[in-house]
């Protein structure tokens, strides 16, 4: 899966508002990021195979230390912890909670449309994967609905406070969208290294663009370091504390 992680992204907005947006598409697309730099060390190896499935050619065939099940929940703690010894203000257990939940959704959006291809530890043979990538108009549209319905509630939790924040995560979303369907319809070039390279500058600059977004936008519904929920100031409303 490579677009319905971003949906979760911004889908997670909602439960901890004070979270960049770059930061949470970090978290839940780290396995994706780990992965290109580990191809690129020669530490983890895939090929293409046109047509192995009905959306994607690759054929991972070992990537226990970015995609196993004990490995994604071992960097999901590490992210927990990342995120807790931050020196900041702010409910920083319901932020790590927030990150580690992103970080190991990436291995239950990629359990539904990987073939059986996933490591459950390090080392280990067995392997996981529903297949829907063998069915192209399901897994595409599934996708779309991550994507788009994570955009949904990343807007209804954020106001627009610039003309870039009111459109600009909207396009972004729509990039992606196509991005991926044209991503399914070509044949990557036969080097592994080149698109673990490509796949790897696509997700910064993505996270990146995130982060600048994020600040055009401001919380409508946020959670105060007691744990309370309040309603940031927006223009043309007061501060109103919840239940109030």
């Amino acid at each position: 899966m490579f677009v319905g992680h971003y949906g979760v992204g911004l889908a997670l907005k909602r439960a901890d508002s004070a979270i960049s947006l770059g930061i949470l598409f970090l978290a839940v697309q780290f396995a994706d990021i780990l992965w290109p730099i580990f191809v690129l060390l020669g530490i983890e190896k895939f090929r293409v195979m046109p047509n192995f499935t009905a959306t994607s050619p690759f054929i991972f065939l070992s990537y226990p230390f970015s995609h196993s099940l004990v490995a994604l929940l071992l960097w999901s703690l590490l992210g927990f912890l990342f995120i807790i010894l931050l020196p900041s203000k702010g409910n920083k257990v319901l932020a790590g909670t927030v990150v580690a939940i992103g970080i190991f959704s990436h291995y239950i959006l990629d359990l539904i449309v990987h073939v059986p291809d996933l490591p459950i530890a390090i080392g280990d043979s067995t392997k996981m994967g529903l297949g829907l990538w063998n069915h192209y108009w399901l897994s595409i549209a599934l996708e779309m609905i991550f994507l788009f319905g994570g955009l949904i509630l990343y807007l209804k939790t954020t106001k627009a406070s610039t003309f870039s924040g009111k459109f600009g995560v909207v396009i972004l979303a729509v990039f992606l969208a196509a991005m991926q369907v044209v991503s399914t319809l070509q044949t990557p070039p036969d080097k592994p290294k080149v698109i673990a390279a490509s796949g790897l500058v696509i997700n910064l600059v993505v996270a990146v663009i995130a982060f600048w977004l994020d600040r055009k936008r401001t919380p409508i519904l946020a959670v105060n370091y007691r744990g309370q929920a309040s309603f940031s100031k927006v223009p043309g409303k007061q501060s109103t504390a919840a239940g109030t």
